[in-house]
């Protein structure tokens, strides 16, 4: 078995993937998965042979679409792509993608008021 993760490193303007050479202490850059964006909580999932990644930007009211074949891409991003343009209620991912009944469900994060602040 092996482990994957995706650490946020939007401020490389890329998605990048590392994997586990020793788990869970080390881990090794496998590659640039996605470059030109500061995409933050990233989310991917394997649905229907394809490989789904969510990745929502800094300014918390976008989120992209990318998709691929295999996990090391090549990735694209997909035609309808920004699935969520405008909401920061909405953008933001929040954990896994969920499969149920055939179907994904993504956590989000609302971030409007921003993170770390509260009206009273």
């Amino acid at each position: 078995m092996y482990y994957y993760l995706i650490p946020e490193s939007f401020e490389a303007n890329s998605i990048r993937l590392y994997k586990a050479t020793a788990f869970p202490t080390k881990w090794t850059f496998v590659k640039t998965l996605v470059e030109g964006g500061d995409f933050v909580d990233n989310s991917i999932v394997n649905f229907h042979n394809k490989w789904w990644l969510f990745a929502a930007t800094t300014s918390n009211d976008t989120l992209p679409l990318f998709y691929a074949d295999d996990l090391l891409g090549p990735w694209q991003e997909h035609p309808e792509s920004p699935i969520v343009k405008g909401n920061k209620h909405i953008a933001r991912s929040s954990g896994r993608v969920l499969l149920y009944e055939d179907r994904l469900f993504r956590y989000t994060m609302d971030v409007n008021p921003p993170s770390g602040t509260h009206q009273i």
